[in-house]
Order: C-alpha cells, then structure tokens, then sequence
C-alpha cells in the first residue's frame, strides 16, 4: 500500500490529502523504514550496496534498488561491483560508456575540441585504438609512444608536437622493431584523425562520414561486434540518413550533436545475469 501511495502519478496526488483517515496504516507501514544520512553521494552509494550484499546473503530475501536518480544508480552499480553484486538496470548503460560508444565519442571529441594530449592519450590506449595492429600489440604501442610524449621536453599541442619524438626514436641508432612498428601506429592514427580535426566548414553528413571514417580506421572489424557495436553502426547508418548534406556548418556542431545521441542511446543486456538485482526507474517500478 505504501509504495503503491508513493508512485502515484502527479495527477493523482490529492488523494493524500483525502486519505487523512489512513493514518494508522500509514504509521504501520513505515514502523520498519529507517533513515540513513549519509555523508557524501559515494558513502550513500557504499550504504546501499552493503545493505544489498546483506539481504543477497540472507536465504529467503529478494530486493530491488529504486531511484529516479541516475547519478545515483551507477553509483550504486559500481559500489555494487566491488561487492560481486549484478544489476539489472531497467534504463540500461548509456553506449558512451561501453566500448565502440566511447571509441565514437573519442574521436568526436577531437571535432568539438580539437587536439588535446588527455584525449590523445585516452584515445590511443582505449581497447578498440589497433588502428590494423593486434590488440595487445596496439597495447604495447601505445604505452611506447606514451612514454616517447613524457620523456619529451615540449608539452604536445598538436599531432605534429606527438609525430616529432616518436619519429626521432626512429632514426636512432639501435632502434628496434617496435621504434618503427610505432612511427606506423602513429601515422595511421594521424591520418584517420586528420579530417575530423579540419576546422573548414562543410556539411553536417560529410563531418559524421569522416567521424565514421576515423573509427573504422581506427577500430577496424571489432568497432561492430557486440551489442554495443551494433548499435553504434545502427545509429551512425540513422544519423547519415537525418543529416544535411548540403549547407556547410561548423564541424564542432556535427560532431558535438553525435556525442550528444552516443550518449543519449542506452542499451540494456538481452538477458539479465541470474540473480542479478533489479535497478528500477520511478515509472518502471511503477508498471
């Protein structure tokens, strides 16, 4: 009864007010509710998930996390991780949190903000970056030219400032394979990015197209495996479909708008983890 007064839809409020002779029951029903005040969001969220793991490890007992808050749900998702709990989220993970979405929204980023080292960085040692090497060879490639930018004297402010170092490593005496291994990682990852980072203004469908480019290039044929990789080539083939070909625009726009719908798309698993703990919206609880 009381969860049930609880999810009323707005419209339907004033029935609190009408329910004044509900009291006792009202008393009744919240004789065994207990407020916790936490300190902070992190220690709400490890209340919670030590509150799951002791209903989890008690035979007979079921629960189930309900929030409208998001922020708070992944909170609780990754306190809950810590403590070998699975969820089962009714409003699924945002696909710019899994890999090809957040390959995608990488490589975007360099349209709406241009060349920064912590998105070059990020970029080059994210798990889909092979750019047509093996996946642990790409691995090591990255942490090779990673330690080339720190041991360089220059701060990099440009893909140049990244190609300078790596390339002299190159022409040392004594360079081994992977010296020369990694001058190719790099010039791949030059040219797959060259034309996202043009500022020229063109048309919103050209931008996503060199966007595309750059993650296929980059990510090769595990860009579309998976669910989320489906997905990510569902929503590229809609928005090439949507988007202007013909007036030219800022190609920031283009690319900040598809960060925004790799964000927005949200995928949920085809079948939850058995005894995985619901994780409910407000409306879902409801139905």
């Amino acid at each position: 009864w009381l969860l049930r007064e609880m999810m009323r839809p707005p419209e339907t409020l004033f029935h609190w007010s009408a329910s004044s002779g509900q009291n006792g029951r009202a008393r009744a029903a919240l004789a065994d509710l207990e407020l916790i005040e936490a300190a902070d969001p992190k220690e709400e969220a490890d209340v919670v998930a030590l509150i799951l793991r002791s209903v989890v490890e008690t035979p007979g007992r079921s629960v189930a996390v309900v929030t409208p808050d998001r922020s708070l749900a992944r909170r609780i998702r990754v306190a809950g991780a810590r403590r070998d709990l699975d969820f089962d989220d009714s409003a699924g993970e945002s696909l710019l949190g899994l890999p090809a979405g957040s390959l995608a929204g990488l490589v975007a980023e360099f349209a709406v903000d241009g060349f920064t080292l912590g998105t070059f960085l990020a970029l080059i040692h994210h798990n889909h970056c092979q750019a047509g090497f093996p996946r642990t060879e790409a691995m090591a490639l990255a942490g090779r030219v990673a330690r080339l930018l720190a041991e360089d004297m220059v701060p990099a402010g440009s893909l140049d400032d990244v190609v300078r170092p790596v390339a002299a490593a190159c022409l040392q005496d004594g360079a081994d394979r992977q010296a020369f291994d990694a001058c190719l990682y790099l010039e791949r990852i030059v040219a797959a990015l060259a034309p996202v980072l043009d500022p020229t203004p063109r048309p919103a469908a050209t931008q996503l197209a060199g966007i595309v480019a750059a993650c296929e290039m980059l990510g090769g044929s595990a860009l579309y495996v998976g669910d989320d990789g489906e997905s990510l080539g569902r929503l590229f083939a809609r928005l090439e479909e949507c988007l202007d070909s013909s007036l030219a625009a800022n190609p920031a726009l283009a690319a900040a708008f598809l960060s925004r719908q790799i964000a927005e798309t949200r995928l949920r698993p085809r079948a939850a983890k058995a005894g995985s703990i619901p994780l409910l919206e407000i409306g879902r609880a409801h139905v």
